[in-house]
């Protein structure tokens, strides 16, 4: 059983004051508590303004905390994707409020955080009770700021200089933009930038 699971915690939501915990994340007393607070999370990032993968992402598993944020957007949004029968991308506008769609982000990142499958356990109506009420909730996360919001699909413009030394080599250059290129790609989970 992998650590969520046994947390009872499927997101591997990090504790706050006081809340029993293994060290590093929180434990909730039933797995409904546990899916209640992911669905909760999710729903107060997106009320704060944070509306697509890439932006929720960022901010849930930031690459500051050792996490590959670029992968884990396209974890997510190829789950999503499968779950709902359309294409949901990076930047994708996603409405947390239908509650569809919000599961369908549960389930994807209690996938990606523990295994493919894990979240057949947290299937049922008492975790649609849960996934129900998050949809609903109005609560707005503290911690989203202005820097976390990535601009939906359709308004999206990435500026970025590249510095490149050793610019007398066209083949040196020619690396240097791809490497550069295909970071800003796992940094905005974007096949394309242009």
């Amino acid at each position: 059983m992998s650590r969520g699971l046994r947390n009872n915690n499927p997101g591997n939501i990090r504790p706050v004051r006081n809340q029993p915990n293994d060290g590093a994340f929180a434990i909730y007393r039933t797995p409904e508590e546990g899916w209640g607070a992911l669905g909760r999370q999710l729903k107060g990032y997106a009320n704060a303004g944070l509306d697509n993968v890439a932006s929720i992402i960022s901010k849930y598993a930031p690459a500051a905390d050792h996490n590959e944020t670029g992968p884990y957007i396209q974890s997510v949004t190829a789950n999503m994707s499968r779950r709902l029968g359309s294409d949901v991308g990076a930047l994708t506008r996603l409405d947390l409020s239908d509650p569809r769609v919000l599961k369908a982000l549960m389930q994807s990142i209690t996938e990606h955080e523990n295994f493919r499958g894990a979240s057949q356990y947290f299937e049922g109506a008492s975790f649609d009770k849960e996934v129900l009420a998050a949809a609903q909730s109005q609560w707005r996360s503290k911690v989203v700021n202005e820097r976390d919001k990535i601009p939906s699909r359709g308004s999206v413009v990435v500026n970025q200089n590249i510095t490149i030394n050793g610019a007398d080599n066209p083949r040196a250059v020619g690396q240097a933009v791809a490497h550069e290129t295909l970071l800003a790609q796992n940094r905005y989970g974007q096949r394309n930038l242009s």
